[in-house]
């Protein structure tokens, strides 16, 4: 069921010129709808991380999930700003360097190169995504520009999205991201 919901997810909203997901599927359309939104991308790399933690090595679906994950971080390279995070609107580099993206794809690509699941030319990626980081921390300890919950719309909506301090989807995905990076050689 897991790879399932992983490889459905992937055929339905994956932009494979861009190695991006969109924001949703719609129902009411039966497209996908949405921009390549951050945080939306987090929880698709998260997912595809958490899949092949537990997919034993022999399943008969791992090398799809395994090659749904690798094009999903290629798409996560080649977009990671030249300061290290990633933006909110990922393709749209005028939008805001978004905090739980930036942390969920730096757990995913460090997680990646520790298991041997992506070649060594990820961890600087992870690396700059773990520098971004520490840019969002305050002096008390407390998280910023991380972007509100919301639905889908059009750029301009996501643009405007607010950059909250403190929101709870920032904190996990920084956890997660440190102690990766930390393993990490």
């Amino acid at each position: 069921d897991a790879i399932a919901q992983v490889a459905g997810t992937h055929k339905r909203l994956f932009v494979a010129e861009k190695g991006l997901y969109r924001h949703l599927w719609d129902l009411k359309t039966q497209k996908p709808a949405g921009v390549h939104w951050g945080r939306g991308n987090g929880w698709m790399a998260l997912a595809e991380v958490e899949l092949l933690a537990a997919l034993p090595e022999g399943h008969p679906k791992r090398p799809q999930a395994l090659a749904i994950y690798r094009q999903h971080c290629e798409g996560m390279k080649r977009f990671a700003d030249a300061d290290g995070g990633w933006h909110q609107v990922i393709d749209e580099p005028t939008s805001w360097i978004e905090t739980s993206c930036t942390g969920m794809f730096t757990y995913a690509l460090a997680r990646g190169v520790n298991e041997g699941w992506l070649d060594v030319s990820f961890a600087p990626v992870a690396r700059g995504g773990w520098k971004a980081l520490g840019t969002k921390i305050t002096d008390d300890g407390d998280i910023t520009d991380v972007c509100a919950s919301t639905d889908t719309g059009d750029l301009k909506f996501y643009m405007n999205r607010p950059r909250l301090k403190g929101d709870l989807h920032g904190f996990g995905s920084f956890l997660l991201a440190g102690a990766e990076i930390a393993r990490m050689k």
